[in-house]
């Protein structure tokens, strides 16, 4: 018909570069009184008047809504459908782009228009969890996106990345419940592999650790157990378990699980046991153990050192060890001089000061009740955030 030429010839203008022929033709076929004609024509006619600048992208999301009630039921429609999709994601509107293009493909499954949106959603899925898109969204927005289209994640490792990525999204911003259930879910259901799943039971554990769950994190850890690890990931799942059994309290347990490991993380671990059970004398030299020859380096303390100085002090102080705690003080005396710990540990190093003063004790209070956990899980909460750990 006349109507088919004109719109063959609008395209073959778009083909040749002559946009605003293109655009002529389609202004009037959309004023044709062809119902049908005057859809197709429209939807062609927003995509070029906002790719020419002549509208907005939102003029043309409100056009193509009204577009895509207006004429319903063909491949008019779902490429209206697509291509509002496709600008609600280049909007930032991710959740309703996908959901615009998933009810869409739902009436229209079998069809090639359908199978177009079925590959333009995965690709959507792929740039936000794969390649980092998601990282401009609020987090519980885009853990809310991952679970309603859970069924667009791809098997196989590029998978596996996407949860891992989400997972550690989700730690930075300190929300471990929805991190703890994502890994969850891929232990209990995705993974088969049994190494794989070995290493990803063993990040579910640490974020359990974290969250201060520690019946899970030791469940996540019994329930992965294989043989075949490597050492290092064997070690650091029994320094993790050895850590929640300590949380509660066992631990000789905990002792017994890291008795032939070195490493200075079940150094920390020994120490900070002996610092729970209120063994002063031993809490004392292990903290100081921890800080080996640090005393001869010239380069400041940093955070963590400057707590296990302060520790170590303490410890010597109430295990009434003052040889120990003066020889404490002339090791790092110069090193937290500049710090803003200098005054306390000026006091607790002090053979002079009594034990029993009032400044004293209330030191002693204060610096004995401190949490371990949170420092001990720092390192493993790095992990996260820059994407290593043990195979």
């Amino acid at each position: 018909t006349r109507r088919e030429a004109q719109y063959i010839q609008a395209r073959l203008a778009e083909a040749d570069g002559q946009i605003e022929q293109a655009i002529a033709l389609l202004q009037d076929l959309s004023d044709s009184g062809d119902a049908q004609m005057e859809a197709k024509a429209l939807s062609d006619l927003y995509r070029l008047q906002l790719a020419a600048g002549q509208i907005t992208r939102t003029e043309a999301i409100d056009a193509l809504e009204n577009l895509r009630f207006r004429w319903r039921g063909d491949t008019i429609e779902l490429d209206t459908v697509r291509a509002l999709g496709e600008l609600y994601v280049s909007a930032g509107e991710y959740a309703r782009g996908l959901e615009t293009m998933d009810t869409a493909q739902a009436r229209f499954p079998d069809t090639e228009a359908g199978r177009r949106i079925g590959e333009d959603m995965d690709a959507i899925f792929r740039r936000l969890f794969l390649d980092g898109e998601a990282d401009r969204m609020d987090p519980v927005e885009s853990v809310a996106i991952f679970y309603e289209y859970q069924h667009l994640v791809p098997i196989g490792a590029d998978g596996d990345r996407m949860v891992r990525r989400l997972a550690e999204r989700l730690i930075a911003f300190d929300l471990l419940d929805p991190a703890s259930e994502l890994l969850q879910h891929q232990v209990e259901y995705r993974l088969r592999e049994p190494l794989a799943r070995a290493r990803v039971a063993t990040d579910l554990a640490v974020v359990y650790l974290m969250g201060r769950r520690y019946e899970d994190a030791i469940n996540a850890l019994r329930t992965s157990r294989i043989a075949g690890l490597s050492e290092e990931l064997r070690n650091e799942r029994y320094l993790l378990e050895a850590r929640a059994y300590s949380e509660l309290g066992r631990h000789e347990q905990a002792l017994e699980l890291i008795a032939s490991d070195r490493s200075a993380p079940a150094n920390r671990l020994r120490a900070d046991i002996a610092w729970t059970q209120r063994d002063w004398p031993m809490a004392g030299r292990r903290l100081e153990a921890l800080l080996g020859n640090r005393f001869a380096d010239t380069e400041p303390l940093d955070a963590s050192e400057q707590a296990d100085v302060m520790r170590a002090a303490i410890a010597y102080s109430l295990a009434r060890d003052t040889e120990a705690a003066v020889r404490l003080g002339e090791r790092y005396g110069e090193a937290m001089a500049g710090t803003e710990q200098a005054a306390a540990f000026e006091l607790l190093t002090d053979e002079s000061a009594p034990a029993g003063n009032a400044r004293f004790s209330d030191l002693a209070t204060r610096i004995a009740s401190i949490d371990t956990l949170d420092a001990f899980m720092e390192p493993f909460r790095d992990r996260f955030t820059n994407s290593g750990g043990p195979s």
